[in-house]
């Protein structure tokens, strides 16, 4: 681990990107094609951070990268609510 505490051990990367990477390339296409992002693979990709990151990371840095996501997506919804940013193609 780095000095910082939040960059996964190698094997830890590879297993979170083995399990993420089918489900991010699925969206890319989505995306491409019918310019959607389904809810329903937002919350797997979600899911598998929840089920996995827990197994192969300390339980401090699961609950920072998630509470980074919360952070993040909160704002994200009130700028978006706001008409500030997009949030999609509609």
């Amino acid at each position: 681990m780095t000095p910082g505490g939040f960059a996964p051990p190698p094997e830890a990367a590879r297993l979170l990107l083995a399990a993420a990477l089918p489900l991010c390339l699925r969206v890319a296409l989505s995306d491409l094609r019918a310019m959607k992002i389904r809810n329903r693979a937002v919350l797997c990709l979600l899911g598998t951070f929840v089920v996995l990151a827990p197994l192969v990371l300390p339980l401090p840095v699961v609950g920072a990268r998630l509470a980074q996501g919360a952070v993040l997506l909160v704002p994200g919804f009130g700028l978006a609510a706001a008409g500030a940013m997009g949030a999609g193609a509609a």
